[in-house]
């Protein structure tokens, strides 16, 4: 019996050939996990390059309708506060944006001069679906912005 001196060499290349198709193979389910499956829990990205920051301020409830008011920091360059007021619960993603619209928004300013008096923010009114920000010249009843609450 002679043996063959190709047989060898062919049962080697075979063999390398399944150790590189099982490895294309693994680096293709790898691939397709990072990619598909991975991705997945990573936070959104924002579409705005500068993010918000909310707090809901306070809740009621006027004639059965329960209410939540919201305060809004815009984080561009002005700093705008902003109060919202929403007619259901409301949350927020990390990119400060909710599905769910307000049915009141206005901006406020903590001092405002009306008439060379000066005012402060005091609180938020709300009756017969009007919505206002009350200011008062009593700096004892003057409230921080993101403190304001919704008075009767």
């Amino acid at each position: 019996m002679s043996s063959d001196p190709k047989a060898p060499n062919k049962s080697l290349k075979v063999a390398l050939l399944a150790i590189f198709l099982l490895s294309l193979w693994g680096t293709a389910v790898f691939l397709y996990l990072y990619f598909h499956v991975f991705k997945l829990h990573e936070a959104p990205t924002c579409i705005f390059p500068t993010i918000d920051q909310v707090s809901e301020l306070d809740e009621t409830t006027v004639n059965s309708n329960k209410y939540y008011l919201v305060h809004r920091l815009s984080n561009s360059d002005e700093k705008a506060d902003i109060i919202e007021l929403y007619d259901q619960a409301v949350n927020f993603d990390r990119c400060a944006q909710s599905s769910v619209k307000p049915i009141y928004t206005e901006a406020v300013e903590q001092n405002i001069s009306r008439d060379s008096t000066q005012l402060c923010a005091f609180g938020v009114r709300l009756d017969n679906k009007k919505f206002e920000v009350i200011y008062t010249e009593d700096i004892k009843k003057c409230q921080p912005i993101d403190k304001l609450k919704i008075v009767e």
